[in-house]
């Protein structure tokens, strides 16, 4: 199984399409699979699906139920060999849903605007947490691209901070704050940092 991440470009995510399509095609080309099963909608992922099934792979459409308009295309959904929407009860094993009343809660609980401090913080928490679950392989790959974190790393510290920090979109003096923060942590746990 393969989770493809993109990238985030002027708000909007960029680059999953061409990921999924190269998977089955190229897992097709060497015949190392006879069948494939997608989770997504999106209506650009069916020539792959075309390609895929030219070359004699079985795609299996898989869905997430919905109480709103289709969450699927619908051309997709017919180009698809199978169409398979999972009960809301399996989902619910591995996610977690925003409720309107969850929304209404985090709505009233106004938060004002994030500060360089809380930020700073919000990076040294992280890594005090990263630190504590780290082996030594993880930390030695991490200081050899000090002072870049790794990219997986770095958008866990991200997302993690906006937990309490709000969106950090565009918000370049704060990820800055919020990676210093990280660093500091990381160079007074007594790990000798690349530049020292």
């Amino acid at each position: 199984m393969k989770v493809r991440l993109g990238r985030i470009h002027s708000g909007q995510q960029k680059g999953v399409d061409a990921l999924i399509y190269r998977d089955p095609m190229t897992l097709a080309r060497e015949g190392a699979i006879s069948r494939a099963y997608l989770v997504s909608g999106d209506e650009d992922l069916r020539e792959g699906v075309v390609a895929a099934q030219d070359m004699g792979v079985q795609v299996i459409l898989v869905g997430i139920p919905t109480s709103q308009r289709s969450n699927q295309s619908a051309a997709l959904v017919r180009e698809a060999d199978e169409h398979v929407v999972l009960a809301r009860e399996y989902w619910n094993a591995y996610f977690t849903a925003s409720t309107p009343a969850a929304t209404a809660g985090a709505a009233a609980t106004p938060r004002g605007p994030a500060t360089p401090e809380a930020a700073r913080a919000a990076g040294r928490a992280f890594a005090a947490a990263w630190l504590a679950s780290a082996s030594a392989e993880d930390l030695t790959a991490l200081l050899a691209d000090e002072p870049k974190i790794p990219g997986e790393i770095d958008l866990k510290l991200v997302i993690e901070a906006e937990t309490s920090l709000g969106s950090l979109r565009d918000q370049q003096a704060l990820k800055h704050e919020l990676r210093a923060g990280f660093w500091a942590v990381v160079g007074e746990s007594g790990t000798p940092l690349a530049a020292e």
